[in-house]
């Protein structure tokens, strides 16, 4: 199911029906009166930098399986961004970092999970030996000579944001 195409009422099980809410055509439960909202995912995107170089991951999965993104993924309902992006950074790349600092906010949205809200981060103070875990099957430090290298639009935005304002 596509993350427009929701049917029955996730409360009561009732038939959903359309209904102008707050200006807008949404989902409606005449049963119970939930509307369903599509609210943005919130994701994170992490750059890690090694000299002039952009850490990379090949993604075994989709959206974009076998192409090169910055690592990243869903934020859990219990953590912050901030740990999300530390937590997604070990489990795609085994790295470690100290912290993480934020670079941009980038609203998009996604064939596969409709609107999203890409928050990209720095590392700080990594640690450790890059190797390719969790839904990756590649990872590699590697100078970017053209962003249209990372597959998406969202990352690049923030490779973008991040060359521009804080590479020294």
């Amino acid at each position: 199911m596509k993350y427009n195409e929701a049917k029955y009422c996730i409360r009561c099980g009732n038939l959903l029906t359309e209904k102008i809410i707050e200006k807008k055509v949404r989902k409606y439960c005449e049963r119970c009166g939930y509307v369903h909202y599509i609210n943005p995912l919130p994701i994170v995107a992490i750059i890690v930098r090694d000299n002039e170089k952009i850490l990379i991951v090949k993604r075994g999965i989709e959206p974009e399986k076998g192409k090169w993104v910055l690592p990243g993924g869903f934020i859990d309902f219990d953590e912050t961004s901030e740990e999300a992006a530390l937590r997604e950074l070990e489990e795609e790349t085994n790295l470690k970092a100290e912290k993480v600092r934020l670079i941009k906010v980038v609203s998009s949205v996604s064939p596969m999970y409709g609107p999203v809200l890409m928050l990209g981060y720095e590392a700080l103070n990594f640690t450790g030996e890059p190797k390719p875990g969790d839904d990756a099957v590649d990872v590699k430090f590697k100078k970017l000579e053209n962003l249209e290298e990372i597959a998406f639009k969202s990352h690049r935005i923030i490779l973008q944001e991040y060359f521009s304002s804080f590479w020294k």
